[in-house]
C-alpha cells in the first residue's frame, strides 16, 4: 500500500475518488471539492492549500481523506484563535496547520472513504501520515473537523494522543411525522401556536414560494441567489467565502444533490430571498440564505419550516440547518453535541490545550442540556 499527498483533487480521476465513498454525503463528493478548486475559492491565495491524501493498492487508489494546510483559521465554524494567538506571544509559529475537514461546512459526516473491500487498517495509516506531517514540524498542529463518530474512532484518535474538543448545533430528527401538523402536535400548546401564528404572518403577505433543483437553475438564477448569498455577509462587513463560479461548477457537477427555495414578491415576478440546501439520502443540509430586504419571520419559514416539511415528504431522517443559532430551540431543533479532533505538537501548549479543553467540555455539557429544557416539546417528549 502506499500513500500519496496531492496538491489538488484533479490529480485524481473522478470515478477513481467516488469509487472510494460508500455514502451519498455531498460535501466529500468530487463534485464539491473540485468546484471549491475551480473556482478558485480554496487555493493558496486565499489560505487554503489543498493536500489530500490517498491511499493506493497496486495502482488502485482505495482511500481518499481531503486535507488543507491553512494560514488562517476563517471558514472552519472551529474556533481556535485564541490558541494562534498564543502561540504568537511566545513567538511559535501557529500556521500554517493541516486540517481534515470539509471548507466553509460545518456539517457533521465522514472525513475520509474506504473503497469497500479495502482493509480498515488504513485508516490507522492515514491518520498517521497526517500526524507525521506535524512531528517532523512542517506544521503546528493537525485538525479533524465534524466528523462521524464512533467508539472505535474514539478509541484510535485516543491512542495516537489526538485530543477531542466538543461543541453544540441544533438539528430537527424525524420521528416518523407524516405532515408538519402531526410534527407541531408534539409541541406544547402556547409553543405550537407561536409557530403557526409565525408561519400565518409570512403566508399572509401573499409572497410565493418556487423550489428548483440545481439542475432546473439557470444562469441568471444563479446570479440572483449569488447577490442575495453574498449580501448575508457585506452587511456584516465580510466579504463571503464563495464566488459565482463555485455555485454554477457545484451545481453543474451535482445539481441533483441541491435545491433552491425561492420567494417571489406578491406578483410573483420578483425574487426577494432565496435559500440554498444540499440533501443526500438521510439528511438535508440548510446551507447558504439572502434576502433583499428583511421580512418579520421569512427567514424561518423558507429556511426552517419549509425544510422540516420537506424533510417529512421524502422520509429524511434529520435536517441540518447550520451552525449556532439559539433562535432554533423553539422551532423544535434539538441540541446535539459535535466534535472535532486536535493535535498538537508543542507539549507545552499541548498540555494547556487539553486543560482548556476539559474545561471547555463541562461548560458545553452545562449549555447543552439547559438549552435542551427550551425545547418547545411537552413534558413526554424532553422526556
Amino acid at each position: 500500500m502506499k500513500i500519496e499527498w496531492l496538491d489538488s483533487i484533479s490529480s485524481v480521476s473522478e470515478s477513481e475518488w467516488q469509487a472510494c465513498l460508500n455514502s451519498d454525503y455531498p460535501f466529500l463528493k468530487y463534485g464539491f471539492l473540485s468546484a471549491l478548486e475551480a473556482s478558485g475559492c480554496v487555493q493558496p491565495e486565499t489560505g487554503w492549500v489543498p493536500q489530500h491524501l490517498i491511499a493506493q493498492d497496486s495502482g488502485r487508489v482505495v482511500a481518499v481523506m481531503p486535507q488543507y494546510f491553512k494560514s488562517h483559521s476563517w471558514g472552519e465554524y472551529v474556533f481556535d484563535q485564541e490558541w494562534a494567538n498564543a502561540y504568537h506571544r511566545y513567538g511559535i509559529r501557529y500556521y500554517p496547520k493541516l486540517i481534515n475537514a470539509m471548507p466553509f461546512t460545518p456539517a457533521t459526516g465522514p472525513r475520509w472513504s474506504l473503497r469497500l473491500d479495502a482493509e480498515e487498517s488504513i485508516v490507522s495509516s492515514l491518520i498517521a501520515a497526517s500526524l507525521e506531517q506535524v512531528d517532523s514540524e512542517k506544521t503546528s498542529t493537525w485538525h479533524c473537523l465534524f466528523p462521524d463518530l464512533d467508539k472505535q474512532l474514539e478509541q484510535l484518535f485516543d491512542e495516537k494522543g489526538v485530543m477531542k474538543r466538543v461543541g453544540t448545533q441544533f438539528h430537527w430528527f424525524n420521528r416518523g411525522y407524516c405532515d408538519f401538523d402531526e410534527f407541531l402536535s408534539v409541541f406544547a400548546s402556547r409553543k405550537r401556536k407561536n409557530v403557526r401564528k409565525e408561519r400565518k404572518a409570512v403566508h399572509d403577505l401573499g409572497l410565493s414560494c418556487v423550489r428548483k433543483s440545481g439542475t432546473e437553475m439557470s444562469e441568471s438564477d444563479w446570479i440572483r441567489f449569488y447577490e442575495f448569498y453574498a449580501s448575508t455577509y457585506y452587511k456584516r462587513g465580510h466579504s463571503p467565502h464563495l464566488n459565482l463560479e463555485f455555485f454554477k461548477l457545484v451545481a453543474a457537477r451535482m445539481g441533483q444533490s441541491i435545491m433552491v427555495d425561492w420567494v417571489f414578491d406578491q406578483g410573483g415576478k420578483d425574487p426577494i430571498a432565496a435559500a440554498l440546501f444540499f440533501k443526500d439520502s438521510e439528511t438535508l443540509y440548510g446551507r447558504y440564505w439572502g434576502c433583499k430586504s428583511e421580512i418579520q419571520g421569512l427567514h424561518f419559514e423558507v429556511c426552517f419550516y419549509r425544510g422540516i416539511e420537506y424533510a417529512i415528504a421524502h422520509g429524511l431522517k434529520k435536517f441540518d440547518p447550520g451552525a449556532q443559532g439559539e433562535h432554533k430551540i423553539a422551532r423544535g431543533f434539538e441540541p446535539i453535541e459535535t466534535c472535532s479532533f486536535h493535535y498538537v505538537g508543542h507539549p507545552g501548549f499541548r498540555d494547556a490545550i487539553a486543560n482548556f479543553l476539559e474545561e471547555e467540555a463541562r461548560y458545553v455539557n452545562q449549555y447543552k442540556l439547559a438549552a435542551a429544557e427550551r425545547l418547545p416539546f411537552k413534558l413526554s417528549e424532553n422526556a
